[in-house]
């Protein structure tokens, strides 16, 4: 077994090591040698036991031998630190290496074969390695650019540094690190990142960036960047490494640069600024094309510094150019004011400003500058000395109180008689003094905190009726005044004074605290009446109810107010309530409406809701003042009435017809008969009977009309023919009128055509009626695009215009001396008002008292 073992370590090229026997005597091959180092242990160890060969590590090594020899099987060691003596010193060395059991012949543990691989060179190469990524992590952690790692194909973020975190990411590391960065970042999605970042992964290929605008957490960044693979040992891409400059400052500061010197050149421009260079030690000069026109020349002409002080006016060549040359040289400034004569002798005057420039031994080198054309600035300058002047004579005079306070001392500089009038004071107590210390009457201390206010913000301040105590006719009297303190702010942007405008309005608030007065006994008065009142402001909202409202409804404040009047309205008349007083609201006019409220109790009873506008002298409408009456009791009698018209009208409908049969049996028989007074009793009984039976039809339609049973039976029919109809039937009866037709020709409408013949024959009856001194009576049809509209006019004695709205309502008849000798119950028109509505069209008429009345009616135009 012993022959064995040897043979097999002698002849393996793998490091190999026995210890054998009781004593454990050491036996290894060649290949173990190196590792025993330079004078050394070999040969000196061969044949040695080996608690003498390595007394040095006999420590570590003699636990585990005695796990083998016992039985307790191999042991394994990688990487482990034994340190050995070897090279005339002990060295630290890694070893990997395992322990076995070597058995003799009779399968007895005699002794441990150990195979090892020094493995420090590897260790060394690993720490130096872990040390270098250890160094080079630190230097990614503190350079002073920003530095991420991306990992992965959904670049997560593995390494960020302070520099990206705090200052381009505005993130905490918890907040990124495992993230994927467009996760963290989506804003970056549509940006051209990814799509750099993806370039980098697939083909490997670093990618550069300058000055690359990125808008990150809503900030806009420029940055210099690079974005560089990361490859592994088999040439695979596993991440990139982005480093960041941010340049923000930089780029925008060269914008501003940029902007700036576009801004100079444009100012320059606009400014019409000549600039020019004079060199002292060649006497020579540089300008630009500017200096070429103020002086009156093309710009193809070239000045020599000679040529150009020649055109400067003699006198003051010889006198203030040569001074401030002098002066320059002295002090380094070169400024003046001159004339110049252009060569079509127009004189005009120029600002010249400069500074000298010395080489290196301090002689003066150059003068740069700029020379203006000043001609139209003193021009300008006079103007704004007449305008100031004009101002100031606009302020002393101007009806309001004008003050103007200087500094912040608020010294009174401008003070118009209008407010030395408000404050009872004279012009020698305010001009060129403190305003606090003058108006002593003043709470000091709130006074001054609003004019600092003002003076420090630059922001103005007005106030209302303000209440203030001043001193005039020797005390002190409890004003109103509506006032206004705003800034006065100079060229450079600086407030350097206020100016204050007041206008007393005691007044005014006097009457208003009357009117309130007047309002708070109105409401007084009106919630002790038993009627609703209300009022609305001009847009319509309702803003007060008098107490007899909410004794009826039931009801709180907040619950009818803001609205909530309109739900103790019927529900069926509720929309139309709405309708209705917007319409009012829109026109101005007045608002009468029937309908129906709710009780506490939930019955509903009939009100009668009229309102009215109050005009301002100017005829706006500031309000509105409304009423509501119950007139439920009013409605049951007038249904009362409605049910015995109908029931009188039918009743005499039937004896009346009969009467008429035996008129006429009695008028055909006595025909022939010289019994003329017979005859003409017959003639007018017949004509009494037609006026009886038109006036008991016109009843029954009125009842029909209130209670919906009116009947229509519409048809297509020609105007015009049916007009002619109802003139030859009107003529035959009242001969000695005139009634003359003015028409379009062929007009159709749609409708029921006895009814509508019922409106004409009514209009046209009327007409003849009210024209007692006969005369014509002018029927007219047209048509417009969409409607017929037919006009009787006549020469009576016409309508006053307060009456024109209320003719078309039921029974009602005009009031007046002539009116009066008029037979009539008022219904015609109501009758034909109704029809027209239900027609879907309009009637109404145009009347002047002493000149006739003419009526209109319009009808939808009929389309064959």
């Amino acid at each position: 077994s012993l022959r064995t073992t040897l043979d097999i370590i002698l002849h393996s090229r793998f490091p190999m090591f026995l210890w054998w026997g009781t004593n454990l005597i050491c036996f290894y091959n060649d290949a173990y040698r190196p590792s025993l180092g330079e004078k050394g242990k070999h040969p000196r160890i061969l044949g040695m036991p080996a608690k003498d060969a390595w007394p040095e590590i006999w420590d570590i090594i003699k636990p585990q031998i005695d796990q083998v020899l016992s039985g307790a099987g191999a042991t394994w060691n990688e990487e482990m630190l034994v340190p050995i003596f070897r090279n005339g010193k002990i060295e630290d060395v890694y070893w990997t290496y395992s322990y076995s059991p070597v058995t003799n012949e009779k399968e007895e543990i005699t002794g441990v074969l150990v195979t090892c691989m020094e493995e420090t060179k590897s260790v060394d190469l690993k720490r130096s390695l872990s040390e270098s990524e250890k160094k080079f992590k630190n230097l990614l952690m503190n350079s002073p650019v920003g530095v991420t790692i991306l990992r992965g194909a959904d670049l997560k973020i593995e390494l960020a540094n302070e520099v990206i975190l705090k200052k381009i990411w505005q993130k905490e590391k918890e907040e990124v690190i495992g993230k994927k960065v467009l996760d963290v970042f989506p804003e970056l999605t549509n940006q051209k990142f990814p799509e750099l970042l993806k370039k980098v992964f697939v083909k490997g290929q670093p990618v550069k960036e300058f000055e690359f605008p990125m808008l990150i957490n809503n900030s806009k960044f420029y940055l210099d960047f690079e974005l560089d693979p990361l490859f592994e040992n088999d040439g695979s891409i596993s991440g990139i490494m982005v480093t960041a400059n941010d340049i923000t400052e930089k780029v925008e500061a060269k914008k501003k640069a940029s902007s700036a010197e576009e801004m100079l050149r444009l100012s320059v421009e606009a400014s019409e600024i000549a600039i020019g260079e004079i060199d002292l030690k060649t006497d020579s000069i540089k300008y630009n094309d500017k200096l070429l026109e103020i002086f009156g020349h093309d710009v193809s002409k070239k000045l020599t510094l000679h040529e150009i002080r020649n055109q400067i006016y003699p006198s003051d060549r010889r006198g203030i150019v040569t001074k401030a040359f002098s002066d320059a040289l002295l002090t380094g400034n070169y400024k003046f004011e001159t004339r110049l004569v252009k060569p079509d002798n127009t004189i005009v005057r120029v600002q010249t400003i400069g500074k000298v420039f010395y080489d290196e031994k301090r002689n003066p080198a150059k003068i740069i500058g700029t020379l203006r054309d000043i001609t139209r600035d003193e021009i300008n300058r006079y103007a704004l000395e007449r305008s100031e002047r004009r101002l100031r004579n606009l302020i002393l005079n101007a009806p309001v109180s004008i003050g103007i306070l200087n500094g912040p001392d608020y010294i009174v500089e401008i003070i118009n008689e209008s407010a030395l009038r408000l404050m009872g004071k004279t012009k020698e107590q305010m001009l060129n003094k403190p305003v606090l210390e003058v108006m002593t009457e003043l709470d000091i201390e709130k006074a001054k905190l609003l004019l600092d206010n003002v003076y420090y913000s630059g922001k103005p301040f007005s106030a209302a009726e303000f209440p203030v105590k001043l001193n005039r006719n020797g005390k002190l009297e409890k004003v109103y005044v509506n006032f206004e303190y705003d800034p006065l702010i100079n060229s450079h942007g600086e407030v350097n004074g206020i100016i204050v405008v007041g206008t007393e309005v005691t007044e005014q608030v006097l009457a208003r605290h009357k009117v309130e007065e007047s309002e708070a006994r109105f409401r007084l008065l009106a919630d002790s009446m038993p009627q609703f009142v209300w009022s609305a402001d001009k847009e319509g909202n309702i803003k007060y109810f008098n107490q007899a409202v909410y004794d009826y409804t039931g009801l709180l404040h907040k619950q009818v107010l803001n609205g909530g009047w309109i739900e103790f309205i019927h529900p069926d008349e509720r929309k139309r309530n709405i309708i209705k007083w917007n319409e009012s609201i829109r026109t101005g006019k007045d608002y009468i409406f029937e309908h129906r409220f709710r009780r506490y109790d939930g019955a509903y009873r009939w009100q009668l809701s009229r309102a009215i506008p109050l005009r301002d002298e100017h005829d706006k409408i500031q309000q509105w003042i409304g009423t509501s009456t119950d007139i439920n009791d009013i409605k049951e009698q007038e249904q009362q009435k409605d049910f015995f018209i109908s029931m009188a009208s039918h009743e005499l409908k039937t004896p009346l017809t009969s009467i008429k049969g035996y008129v006429q049996i009695l008028q055909s028989m006595y025909e022939n008969s010289s019994d003329e007074v017979l005859v003409k009793s017959l003639e007018r009984i017949h004509v009494q009977i037609e006026k009886l039976t038109k006036l008991i039809v016109d009843m029954l339609d009125v009842s029909k009309i209130r209670t919906g049973g009116l009947t229509f039976h519409k048809q297509s029919f020609e105007m015009n023919i049916l007009i002619k109809e109802v003139i030859e039937e009107l003529e035959i009866i009242h001969p000695d009128y005139k009634l003359i037709f003015k028409n379009d020709g062929d007009l159709s409408v749609y409708g029921d055509r006895e009814r509508i013949g019922q409106i004409l024959i009514n209009l046209v009856t009327n007409a003849i009626k009210y024209s007692p001194k006969n005369g014509n009576i002018i029927i007219h049809s047209e048509s417009n695009q969409k409607n017929i509209v037919v006009s009787v006019k006549d020469e009576g004695i016409g309508i006053d215009k307060n009456y024109q709205q209320k003719i078309f309502e039921r029974f009602y008849r005009v009031e007046g001396k002539s009116e009066k000798t008029f037979p009539g119950f008022g219904i015609g028109l109501f009758i034909s008002s109704e029809i027209i509505k239900r027609h879907k069209g309009k009637i109404w008429v145009e009347s002047e008292p002493g000149k006739g009345s003419r009526f209109y009616f319009s009808l939808p135009l009929y389309k064959k």
